[in-house]
């Protein structure tokens, strides 16, 4: 398939990676210098250094012969302009990634296909709900959702005092009604097992559960958790991930703490945040993290610019 990937950045760099070990016919179009170098001495991809923007350009990589168009670049009105144009080029399949949510909510225009996008990839609306997802369900460590929400695939640990630690999955009836719930996988060391019914749950497995939406609460205490005994998360970094993020622990009544070094930010957070405690500094400032009760927080989210912050903070 022949596909032309606009933008190089880190998005746009390990989709080339991906998809042209995957055999597909690659170009990429960007107009930074610096990472066109970067992909032309690591990928053996076409890259076309210019404006997406640009008819010439596009065509240039090879837009006419192209099965599919993914406008990946940091900009939302360039990954637009790129598919509005691709569409006229007779493109068959438009993916592109659109940050701000006055354009991806469903009432938006983009819902109406006037810009010809086929996918929308909201990469901080993704982000948003996986934490969401991981918050609304305390102790699990992988989350994913099927059926818009309905049934949720959800991994835990399982304590050496859990009930259902030391049972076979034939007793787990016992325990709780199992209509609700299918464990899939177990997670034995390094040892992936599909469960059967005579398969015992030791401590520190790592299990994979099928549960409906609605049976969670009552899943939970098998593995000694509480739907809702989040009371308490700090945020690290203001940006629009972070705001949004906030606006719905605020709307679940949860605690949120902001920690920002940047004052501007730190103002705008106050401005747009009911419930919300901001704080101005460095998430690495231990001083900072008392005053922010890190000691109670059930969890801490690390979502400044800096990835070396957010690992080191997260420390």
């Amino acid at each position: 398939m022949k596909i032309l990937i606009i933008g190089a950045g880190a998005v746009g760099f390990n989709l080339a990676r991906q998809l042209s070990k995957e055999g597909h016919d690659i170009s990429v179009v960007e107009r930074d210098l610096d990472l066109v170098k970067r992909i032309t001495e690591k990928l053996d991809v076409s890259v076309v250094s210019g404006s997406a923007s640009s008819p010439a350009i596009l065509e240039e990589a090879g837009i006419k012969n192209a099965d599919m168009v993914l406008a990946v670049t940091n900009s939302d009105e360039i990954n637009m302009v790129v598919c509005m144009l691709s569409y006229s080029y007779g493109v068959k399949t438009k993916i592109a990634r659109i940050r701000n949510p006055e354009f991806t909510d469903e009432q938006s225009v983009l819902h109406q296909n006037e810009f010809h996008i086929d996918h929308v990839v909201n990469p901080e609306k993704i982000t948003i709900n996986s934490i969401l997802n991981i918050i609304e369900t305390p102790g699990s460590i992988y989350v994913a959702d099927f059926t818009a929400g309905d049934i949720l695939l959800r991994g835990f640990n399982v304590p050496a005092d859990a009930p259902i630690a030391g049972k076979k999955l034939s007793e787990l009836r016992e325990i709780e009604s199992t209509d609700s719930f299918l464990i899939v996988a177990i997670q034995r060391n390094e040892e992936m097992l599909i469960p059967k019914g005579d398969t015992q749950l030791m401590p520190h497995d790592n299990i994979f559960v099928l549960v409906a939406k609605e049976a969670l609460p009552y899943f939970l205490p098998m593995v000694n958790r509480r739907a809702d005994e989040v009371e308490k998360v700090i945020i690290y970094g203001v940006n629009r991930a972070s705001l949004e993020l906030a606006k719905k622990l605020e709307g679940q009544k949860i605690g949120v703490t902001i920690i920002e070094p940047d004052k501007e930010k730190t103002q705008q957070a106050a401005t747009v945040l009911d419930k919300t405690i901001v704080l101005q500094g460095s998430a690495l400032d231990i001083d900072l993290l008392k005053e922010a009760s890190i000691d109670i927080a059930d969890f801490f989210v690390a979502l400044s610019e800096s990835e070396q912050s957010n690992i080191l903070s997260a420390l």
